[in-house]
């Protein structure tokens, strides 16, 4: 993991960073690849008396599936029989087969 930049002002800090790795495990579901990623993100936490009260987390997730090849890039043609995600009205993350209902 690399720290690209990092601010703080009071209690709080915001930290870029970009991890980087080989997919050589299970990740939810999706057998190794053997694929390198790299993925971006943003972490924003809340401290007192060094230690972290709170951490919010935001990172390209589309991106790694997409790179791990589990979701096509944009402009990619689907391949037949790809899982795909789709988020319904009650927010919730389904996975499913076919396009979203």
């Amino acid at each position: 993991m690399t720290i690209e930049d990092s601010v703080s002002e009071g209690d709080k800090m915001v930290i870029s960073w970009n991890a980087t790795g080989t997919h050589k495990g299970d990740f939810q579901g999706t057998p190794p690849t053997n694929k390198k990623i790299s993925v971006e993100g943003i972490t924003i936490s809340r401290h007192a008396n060094g230690k972290i009260l709170e951490s919010r987390v935001s990172w390209d997730a589309l991106g790694m599936m997409q790179q791990l090849g589990v979701v096509p890039a944009l402009g990619q043609s689907r391949r037949p029989g790809l899982a795909e995600v789709s988020f319904h009205k009650s927010k919730d993350l389904r996975w499913g087969r076919g396009p979203p209902r």
